[in-house]
C-alpha cells in the first residue's frame, strides 16, 4: 500500500501548485514530528 501512495504522491508533485503547497507544509510537519519524538523519548525514559 505504501508504494501506491508514493506513486500517487510523485504523480501529484508534478503539479506545480500541489508541489508548492506540499513543500510549504514541510516545516510544520517536521515540528510536529519533533514534538512526537520528544514525547516518546520522555515516556521511554520514565518507564526505563
Amino acid at each position: 500500500m505504501e508504494t501506491k501512495f508514493k506513486d500517487f504522491l510523485n504523480e501529484q508533485l508534478n503539479d506545480k501548485e500541489f508541489r508548492k503547497e506540499y513543500e510549504s507544509l514541510e516545516n510544520e510537519y517536521a515540528n510536529i514530528q519533533a514534538m512526537i519524538d520528544s514525547e516518546k523519548n520522555y515516556y521511554l525514559m520514565q518507564t526505563a
